[in-house]
């Protein structure tokens, strides 16, 4: 029997993992023949199938029959797609690609591939969208606010205006408030003709 010199932290790690009177050698060869544990692959699908996924049920949407002839071609030009876009970015592009009224990509069928090797065209004109929408949104407000300017410049007008005449109204009144006396005598203050009392004798 040929002896071999085994470390002293392995011998007494082996010491350890005996089983009663086991010897040595029965236990590395039991810890040897176990299979070691295997890892469990995930069930969630990858980036790559839920664009994929996401694509079909746009596309049926869009044509009402589903794309035609997926395979691992379609699955390869997502992967490879992936590596130099962000997730999020190509999912929200799919979404809005069967929108896209490109000449080009609508006479083609909106084919995956022109997604694939187009998708900055795609982005720069959602992009140019959302510009003139918001200048619209913008030009719409200016209005809004220069209506509302105009209806209260109005509204001040026509109060300035009522005012005025009020008190040109109240400035008559005041002017005229009593009356003159007259010869038969004042009706408001019960004096007679040029402010002498009735029974007074004119001698």
């Amino acid at each position: 029997m040929k002896l071999i010199k085994v470390p002293v932290e392995v011998h007494s790690l082996l010491l350890k993992l005996k089983k009663g009177n086991e010897p040595i050698h029965e236990t590395i060869s039991r810890h040897l023949s176990v299979k070691p544990t295997t890892v469990k692959k995930s069930k969630e699908p990858t980036h790559t199938a839920v664009l994929g996924r996401l694509f079909k049920e746009e596309y049926l949407k869009k044509f009402e029959h589903p794309y035609p002839a997926w395979g691992p071609k379609e699955n390869g030009q997502l992967a490879n797609w992936l590596k130099s876009v962000p997730f999020d970015y190509a999912e929200s592009l799919i979404k809005l690609y069967m929108q896209w009224t490109n000449p080009f990509v609508v006479r083609s069928g909106h084919t995956l591939g022109l997604l694939v090797t187009r998708h900055v065209e795609l982005a720069t004109d959602v992009a140019r969208a959302k510009g003139k929408k918001n200048l619209l949104v913008k030009h719409e407000r200016e209005k809004e606010v220069i209506a509302s300017y105009a209806a209260i410049e109005r509204h001040e007008q026509e109060n300035g205006n009522i005012q005025r005449s009020k008190d040109r109204i109240s400035s008559v009144q005041d002017s005229t408030q009593g009356g003159l006396p007259g010869p038969s005598g004042d009706p408001f203050t019960g004096e007679g003709a040029f402010g002498l009392p009735d029974k007074t004798p004119l001698y």
